[in-house]
């Protein structure tokens, strides 16, 4: 009899926002998604199932510094559903993490940006995607929890 542990996570955030620097060495220049974030997920092992994302009322803005942001649009709504799992091959030293979504929903909208704000949320995406900036938690520690998390 093989039993799964299952973790069921709740998150429920009337008014946040998200920060995503345009490059990690200058954190001043930021795109910024706020609005109300509702998350439902079940972790079992390396997966975990996104039943529900969504953000509701939520705002794009663009900034240069902390107090100059620029409204990008005014009404941003976005539903998701999906699939994130991680898998480690220790013979090869390497781990795979795969996001596979259902589908993403996003209702009507418009953006309003010139070139410099386009260039900032395209370099704000590329950054996510790179996931180059340097860890809060101390290299041993990071070791010792996961040998491969520095592995290039």
């Amino acid at each position: 009899v093989t039993v799964t542990r299952l973790q069921v996570i709740e998150v429920i955030v009337k008014s946040g926002a998200i920060k995503i620097p345009v490059s990690w060495a200058e954190k001043s220049n930021f795109i910024e998604i706020t609005g109300g974030i509702n998350a439902s997920l079940v972790q079992s092992g390396s997966t975990t199932q996104i039943r529900d994302l969504t953000l509701q009322s939520g705002k794009l803005r663009h900034a240069v510094s902390a107090d100059s942001p620029t409204l990008l649009c005014g009404r941003l709504e976005v539903a998701t559903r999906g699939t994130f799992k991680s898998t480690q091959d220790e013979a090869k030293g390497i781990r795979l993490n795969t996001l596979s979504f259902e589908f993403i929903r996003i209702q009507p909208l418009r953006i309003c940006v010139d070139r410099s704000q386009l260039r900032a949320l395209t370099a704000a995406v590329m950054e996510l995607t790179t996931f180059d900036a340097e860890s809060s938690e101390p290299a041993e520690e990071l070791r010792q929890r996961d040998p491969l998390a520095l592995v290039l």
